[in-house]
This record gives C-alpha cells, sequence and structure tokens, in this order.
C-alpha cells in the first residue's frame, strides 16, 4: 500500500514538473506565456497577453502593448511608450521606462519601483522593503504605500528604504507610510500628501 502512495505522489509530481515550461522565451504577437524557470523577452510593438514567471525576468521592448505581468523571483522591465496592466513582483525589481502608461497597481513585496520621466500609473504604487523612485514629471493615480515589511524580510533588511519624488510628478492619491522611510521630495510635492501609520 506504502508503495502505490509511493507511486502515485511520484507520478504527479512528474505530471506537474512535465506541464512546466523551463527556458528562455521570445513571445510573438497576441501570446501569452508562463514559465517556471526562465526570461521572457517581448519585441519592440508587439501586442501580447498575460506574462508569468515563477524564477525569471521579463522584459519588453518599447512601444508594446500587453495585458499583465506577474513575476515571483526576478525583475519586471516595461519598455518607453508601452502600456498595459498590473505589475506584480514577489522578490526582485519593477522598472518603468519613459512615457509608459500603466492601468492596474505596481506592486512588489521586496524589492524597488522605479517610474520614469512622463509615464502614467493609474493604480497604487506598493513595497515594503524596496525604495519607490518616481521620476520627473510621472503621474500617478493611486496611493504610494510603504508597508510594514513581514518579520522574515525585516530580518534581512540592510537598509532604510526611500522614497525620491523628482520634479513636476502628480499625485493624485496619498503617501502612506508603515513603517519609517528615507524622504527625498522635491519641493514641488505637497507634504501634506504623507499619512504616518507607525
Amino acid at each position: 500500500m506504502k508503495n502505490k502512495i509511493k507511486l502515485a505522489v511520484l507520478v504527479t509530481s512528474l505530471f506537474g514538473l512535465g506541464a512546466c515550461s523551463v527556458g528562455d522565451r521570445v513571445v510573438r504577437q497576441g501570446a501569452d506565456a508562463h514559465l517556471f524557470a526562465g526570461n521572457i523577452t517581448v519585441l519592440d510593438g508587439q501586442h501580447v497577453g498575460l506574462l508569468e514567471v515563477t524564477n525569471g525576468n521579463v522584459t519588453l521592448g518599447k512601444n508594446t502593448i500587453y495585458k499583465r505581468v506577474d513575476v515571483t523571483n526576478g525583475n519586471i522591465q516595461i519598455g518607453a511608450l508601452s502600456q498595459g496592466g498590473a505589475l506584480s513582483v514577489t522578490n526582485g525589481q519593477i522598472e518603468i521606462l519613459s512615457n509608459v502608461e500603466v492601468s492596474g497597481d505596481v506592486i512588489i513585496t521586496n524589492g524597488t519601483i522605479i517610474i520614469s520621466e512622463q509615464s502614467q500609473i493609474n493604480g497604487t504604487v506598493e513595497t515594503s522593503t524596496g525604495d519607490i523612485i518616481v521620476k520627473p514629471a510621472a503621474q500617478i493615480s493611486g496611493d504610494l504605500v510603504f508597508n510594514k515589511p513581514g518579520f522574515i524580510s525585516s530580518q534581512f533588511e540592510n537598509h532604510t528604504p526611500t522614497l525620491k519624488v523628482g520634479k513636476d510628478v502628480k499625485l493624485k492619491g496619498k503617501i502612506h507610510l508603515y513603517r519609517p522611510i528615507k524622504l527625498e521630495l522635491d519641493d514641488s510635492i505637497n507634504k501634506e500628501l504623507i499619512t504616518i501609520h507607525y
């Protein structure tokens, strides 16, 4: 009986591994991509769907359109002049290049978010243990949030996160601080937007 159970577990595990995609992939027009391990690249000007990676990076070229990007351990880079939905990373970095429009939240659990010049985020921007850098003339319609890190994350944290907001950034929401951070705000930013929760 024990051998039958072990065999069933082994078969189930092998079937699960067989269903996973491993290796780098260049995504073509209209396609989704789901990788267990590897990197996803979208070339300039492509229109793609949902992009998901468990261990790896997602890089979109300029002037791309995408549905949504989710990464568990890795980085996201959205090329200039692109547009699409929410961005989510568990451990890594999100970099949004210039003149990008994101219709959704930009959330990272452990890592840094960089929003370049004249990009527009129609949602909340949120992190726990990394920095948030918003470059000049960007626009964020939702809140900027620094969450309190979990116990394990806090044990490995080696610096105090920074919120850096450049000149003429338009913040339509609030800045919610659930933990101590460093503030580097341009004089054009209204300090009354800051709410401290700790």
